[in-house]
């Protein structure tokens, strides 16, 4: 009865993760080279490129752009900084652009909230080489701790 009551508690937190499908976009993903946009696995030092927001903030994995998260209907929310950067990179890496994003403060051992702007997917998907696109940008997922709500407590 223990072990019963213990799986209970945890399968309404796994359902969400479990239904994200893998990103086709993930194996074959872009990666621009790095320069200076190493990114600090400190998260006081992220900020939304446009609006300089410290939360809610989303990072593109093929050229390491920072930007938040979606406005709300209400004015919550973000700044729409991630979604209008995909606009934007869908006209200038045509024709599917950087579709994948994964939330800051997200990231753990155990994985991230990705994201896939790409028309044929826009949801919650699943990244199987996360921690290598992570590493190209310096983010080494072992050593992270989450400090932001997932989509699926969000929501």
């Amino acid at each position: 009865m223990g072990l019963f009551s213990c799986l209970r508690k945890v399968q309404p937190e796994e359902a969400p993760a479990t239904k994200a499908k893998p990103s086709k976009y993930a194996n074959d993903l872009v990666q621009l080279p790095v320069g200076d946009a190493k990114i600090s696995p400190d998260p006081s030092t992220w900020a939304c490129a446009e609006s300089g927001m410290r939360e809610n903030l989303w990072l593109n994995l093929s050229d390491g752009h920072i930007g938040s998260g979606r406005r709300q209907y209400d004015g919550s929310g973000g700044t729409n900084g991630a979604l209008d950067h995909y606009t934007i990179t869908r006209t200038t890496h045509p024709p599917h652009g950087f579709p994948l994003v994964v939330k800051l403060g997200t990231i753990t051992p155990h994985g991230a909230d990705v994201y896939s702007y790409a028309p044929d997917e826009d949801d919650l998907v699943v990244d199987p080489k996360l921690a290598e696109h992570l590493a190209h940008w310096g983010i080494d997922v072992m050593k992270m701790e989450k400090t932001e709500k997932s989509m699926a407590e969000v929501n």
